[in-house]
């Protein structure tokens, strides 16, 4: 079951990302249950994808241990909500995973991130470099515009596909 900071987020970010006003409260004018959101879920009228991937968040929680790392389950949800491609820069020979570009979107602030190792680096430049790898360094992040990424000059590191 997921625990109430897990579900504010929740919450927080659909009513941030979509016109669809999620219920802070049901028809008894209390809080929704784990089953009224995952049912509210289902009758979404905003992104199909969205909506799947959260009540497969949803449906992990309940089968596993409690994901503490709020930070990690609105970054998840935030990847499928935003409607963007994650724009690749490199290969991580480490791990085999790419790196992509992200956004924090409370500092402003770009950064690349390893799919498979979660390794993050503050600029593509660094990847080739001997510059050490952070994990966890950034808040909560989305993909950015292709836009986005041309004004901070990142878009000749874009892997052509």
């Amino acid at each position: 079951m997921l625990n109430e900071s897990d579900l504010e987020t929740i919450k927080l970010l659909l009513n941030k990302f979509n016109p669809y006003i999620f219920p802070t409260k049901n028809k008894w004018n209390t809080t929704p249950s784990h089953n009224e959101i995952i049912k509210a879920l289902e009758s979404f009228p905003g992104t199909h994808r969205l909506a799947l991937e959260i009540k497969r968040i949803f449906e992990d929680h309940k089968k596993n241990i409690d994901l503490q790392n709020s930070v990690e389950l609105a970054n998840k949800i935030w990847s499928f909500a935003y409607p963007y491609y994650p724009f690749k820069v490199a290969w991580h020979d480490g791990c085999q995973g790419w790196f992509v570009i992200w956004k924090d979107i409370v500092n402003n602030k770009f950064y690349v991130e390893c799919t498979e190792c979660c390794s993050q680096l503050d600029s593509p430049e660094y990847i080739l470099s001997d510059k050490d790898f952070s994990i966890d360094s950034y808040g909560i992040s989305l993909y950015p515009t292709l836009d986005e990424i041309k004004e901070i000059g990142w878009d000749k590191y874009i892997i052509k596909e």
